[in-house]
């Protein structure tokens, strides 16, 4: 019984690109994951031991964008896919969205867009 587990909006305030204002002072960077997983077992059991625990991968998404301090937001997505793809064994795939909203004038937000696929 595959599923995909949503974190839409996540948004984290860090050092982010490669521009000098974008190094000295930290911006919104807005998520949007979706992770595949099997939901067999939390669909039976209710419990959350079951599952993907989406509040400790929105916290480590938080840090690692904070600590990371990326020059580019490819690096980012490729870094927190991999992560989530290493510390979390049921997920088998993951797709994250990663935006700089306030890095453009007007309405234009910029951005990458990652998929992978555990082998």
């Amino acid at each position: 019984m595959n599923g995909e587990i949503l974190i839409e909006n996540l948004v984290v305030n860090c050092i982010i690109g490669i521009l000098s204002h974008e190094r000295a002072t930290p911006q919104r960077l807005r998520l949007d994951v979706v992770l595949q997983t099997d939901f067999s077992a939390s669909a039976a059991s209710d419990r959350v031991e079951d599952t993907v625990n989406y509040a400790q991968i929105a916290d480590e998404l938080t840090q690692l964008a904070v600590e990371g301090q990326f020059w580019l937001v490819e690096a980012f997505t490729a870094a927190a896919c991999r992560l989530i793809l290493d510390n979390h064994s049921t997920v088998s795939r993951v797709s994250i969205s990663a935006r700089k909203p306030d890095v453009m004038p007007g309405e234009v937000v910029v951005g990458a867009r990652l998929e992978l696929t555990r082998d």
